[in-house]
């Protein structure tokens, strides 16, 4: 993913953020690479066992980052940090399923995913 993007990215959210933990774990966030460890990132940015929007955002924030062009590593990533894991990747996928070329979300997924209109909670 092209950094630049990254930063425009992440300088957007920032500057809509009040002074908090959650504003300046996102700021440490933009500056770890992919290339690091996932439990380094985990140990910095949290994964969601704290239930908090601060131990789960900026996790969810670099994986879908780092991943913004393809939907399924984007997922693996954040499902390989653990900690709260259908949170980060629903977080991570509502993301990245907008910027994602569609080729990149597996037509196995695709195909196994509830029905939209004939879902209980459609009407």
């Amino acid at each position: 993913m092209d950094a630049k993007v990254i930063e425009f990215t992440v300088s957007y959210i920032i500057t809509h953020l009040p002074e908090s933990d959650i504003k300046y774990k996102i700021k440490k966030a933009a500056t770890l690479p992919v290339s690091y460890d996932i439990r380094t990132i985990v140990s910095v940015l949290g994964n969601g066992t704290g239930l908090t929007a601060q131990d789960t955002v900026p996790f969810a924030l670099w994986c879908a980052a780092h991943h913004l062009d393809n939907f399924e590593e984007a997922i693996w990533t954040a499902v390989s940090g653990l900690g709260d894991r259908d949170t980060i990747a629903a977080i991570v996928g509502s993301i990245v399923v907008l910027y994602a070329p569609e080729n990149t979300v597996p037509e196995e997924w695709t195909q196994r995913v509830e029905k939209f209109d004939t879902s209980m909670f459609y009407k």
